[in-house]
């Protein structure tokens, strides 16, 4: 097989080094962007208000879980009214939904 001959291969010895000039170049790393970021503590920022707040007690413990999706709300009330919770959902203009309304929420045309 006189085609098949393997030749010698020459692979050049780079530098430790190369090349990291044009990569800083290019882009920063990732500590010097982390770094950079300022944090503003003017002060606490507004909470944010949740679209439904799940008002659950059972044996004197209250508990108030925030949603903003109203399936997730009505799964969880209704999970909780099921284990003997005392529930009702209120939404972000003030609206109290007892368990039997629970439907009213998932509605479209409310």
């Amino acid at each position: 097989m006189a085609w098949f001959k393997p030749k010698e291969m020459r692979v050049p010895i780079l530098p430790d080094n190369f090349g990291e000039a044009e990569l800083r170049i290019l882009r920063p790393s990732p500590k010097e962007i982390f770094d950079s970021v300022t944090i503003r503590e003017d002060g606490p920022s507004a909470p944010k208000l949740a679209a439904f707040t799940v008002h659950a007690s059972k044996n004197g413990e209250t508990n108030e879980i925030q949603q903003d999706s109203p399936t997730l709300t009505v799964a969880k009330a209704r999970g909780l009214f099921k284990t003997g919770w005392k529930v009702h959902i209120a939404d972000s203009a003030g609206r109290r939904y007892a368990p039997s309304e629970f439907d009213e929420i998932l509605r479209f045309d409310r």
